[in-house]
């Protein structure tokens, strides 16, 4: 099945067509998500922090176009579409500096002369659904934590902001 995306402020108006994924094709795209966090996990934290540093970069040098989208997508206001963009922005840079505090606690023990310790591992795959209203923002504040902590993400956009 297909799914046309159209501009709700100019009725008519086609963004982007695109073929919505089975479940056959959710699950197979589970698995290489699966797959991919094996190997994602074992890079370093501060490591993967500058690749979410690069991210930031990347929507950063593509804010205009990135805020365009959002507005004709969903019909947003383009000042808001462009502060939605910038709230990626933003939350990238401060996750950068989180992979190198990705350390867990030490904790007093009752048995006499013990510790303790916590460690902070990824979970292993992750599935985020979002809503159409902030299609940029809202998912940056899951998929980049997720991916600072070497988890991999499965990432399912509301139809009436997919593209």
């Amino acid at each position: 099945m297909t799914y046309t995306s159209v501009n709700p402020a100019a009725f008519g108006e086609v963004i982007a067509s695109f073929k919505l994924a089975s479940a056959g094709e959710v699950t197979e795209n589970a698995q290489i998500a699966h797959e991919a966090q094996r190997r994602w996990a074992a890079v370093p934290a501060p490591a993967r922090g500058r690749v979410i540093a690069q991210v930031g970069r990347l929507v950063e040098a593509n804010m205009e176009a990135l805020a365009t989208l959002v507005s004709r997508e969903i019909g947003k206001v383009y000042a808001e579409a462009l502060g939605e963009v910038q709230e990626v922005i933003d939350t990238c840079d401060f996750f950068l500096g989180e992979g190198r505090r990705m350390y867990g606690q030490t904790i007093p023990s009752e048995m006499p002369d013990k510790q303790l310790f916590t460690f902070r591992n990824p979970v292993g795959s992750v599935m985020i659904i979002t809503a159409a209203n902030f299609p940029a923002a809202v998912p940056s504040w899951y998929f980049i934590p997720a991916l600072l902590t070497g988890n991999s993400v499965v990432w399912k956009p509301a139809e009436q902001a997919g593209a």
